[in-house]
């Protein structure tokens, strides 16, 4: 019987510190952690996050970064790029071409791994200084288009920005979460892995 397959998507939230030549390597982020919790189920966790990776990016290697690695279980994790991309190159996603490709990798996996189980995850970017503040509200018609998404296609939807928010209102500095406002700290890691393996622990 072959083990159940466990499938982390996204962009540098989900590399982190992967090592993308070595297939087996998940990095130094949540996809570990998620992972060392299961380590007496058997079960097998692959990493494909690739940094700076904005949703048409994912589109262009969904066949060989998901399709023709038959998850039992797809988490995607993306989002925050395709905002963040304003500050280095004076551009973002315009909100109907993310909408589309995000929909056209639902589609393509519900086709072809009608089996699979879909977690999608809500993108958070902390207001730690003018420069992320002046672009963070951007990012609200993403996380609305998810949503959207997350309530046609996915068995899970895991609430990130939220539940950060709720940490920093609690009394948390939000450099504690992530200290440029996109990268998780170790605690804002321990919080995302601790999110996924609840999720998780309802699908497996």
């Amino acid at each position: 019987m072959s083990k159940k397959l466990i499938l982390f998507q996204g962009d540098s939230v989900t590399e982190w510190r992967r090592e993308v030549g070595d297939p087996d390597d998940l990095g130094a982020g949540y996809p570990p952690c998620v992972a060392a919790h299961y380590c007496a189920r058997g079960f097998k966790f692959v990493n494909r996050g690739i940094s700076g990776d904005r949703i048409s990016h994912i589109r262009a290697r969904w066949i060989k970064d998901c399709i023709e690695l038959k998850p039992d279980i797809l988490c995607l994790f993306a989002g925050v790029n395709d905002v963040l991309v304003q500050l280095y190159e004076g551009f973002m996603t315009p909100l109907e071409e993310f909408l589309r490709d995000y929909r056209y990798i639902l589609d393509e996996a519900k086709a072809k791994l009608p089996k699979t189980k879909i977690i999608l995850t809500q993108p958070f970017m902390l207001k730690i200084d003018d420069r992320i503040s002046g672009i963070a509200d951007y990012l609200e018609p993403i996380k609305v288009c998810i949503k959207k998404l997350a309530d046609e296609y996915a068995d899970a939807y895991i609430t990130i920005a939220d539940k950060f928010d709720s940490i920093v209102e609690s009394g948390f500095a939000a450099k504690s979460l992530a200290e440029d406002g996109v990268h998780p700290t170790a605690f804002g890691y321990y919080i995302i892995a601790t999110e996924f393996v609840k999720t998780l622990n309802k699908l497996i």
